[in-house]
């Protein structure tokens, strides 16, 4: 697999209840070099995720990893609707295993509408958990092996959580 460009995106720091909208921060990498980095808003516990992909994925080709597939809080990520909107092969990541039953729990109070993009599977690979579409597996295994640098996760996503973190201070 040659080295193309990969796009790690994650949500940042909000306070359910006070603040109206999320920093949505992509982090774009060729190789081990930082190439961009994008941010924009997207409302909590709306229904925009995909307007707030739009933003971030313009003009972008390569692939998508994604911090989880839950976004402002209840907005859940179809990663097969991902593939077919962008025609970008994603990957979501997490650092733990999925707790289905509390984020149901969750995505049924606070945006029912996205309880069916729920249905998603994870599977262990080497330190994380990881779920894709539109890509193979031995092409997940690649991309993790080229973009695990300091962590268990991906570079790109680990860069865009610490940005998505940063806001706390900020507001």
């Amino acid at each position: 697999m040659k080295k193309g460009r990969v796009v790690g995106i994650d949500d940042g720091f909000f306070r359910r209840g006070r603040d109206k909208n999320a920093p949505l921060i992509g982090v774009i990498m060729k190789g081990p070099v930082v190439d961009e980095i994008r941010i924009t808003t997207i409302e909590v516990d709306g229904s925009d995720i995909y307007e707030g992909f739009d933003r971030i994925l313009s003009r972008f080709k390569g692939i998508a990893i994604l911090y989880g597939t839950i976004f402002g809080g209840s907005m859940v990520v179809s990663l097969p609707y991902f593939y077919e909107r962008y025609n970008t092969p994603v990957m979501a990541v997490l650092d733990q295993p999925p707790r289905i039953e509390r984020v149901e729990k969750a995505i049924k109070r606070y945006n029912p509408s996205f309880i069916e993009n729920l249905r998603i599977s994870f599977e262990r690979i080497g330190k994380i958990y990881a779920s894709w579409y539109g890509i193979s597996k031995t092409d997940v295994e690649k991309v993790l092996e080229m973009y695990t640098i300091s962590s268990k996760i991906p570079e790109p996503v680990r860069i865009a959580h610490l940005i998505g973190r940063g806001f706390r201070w900020w507001i």
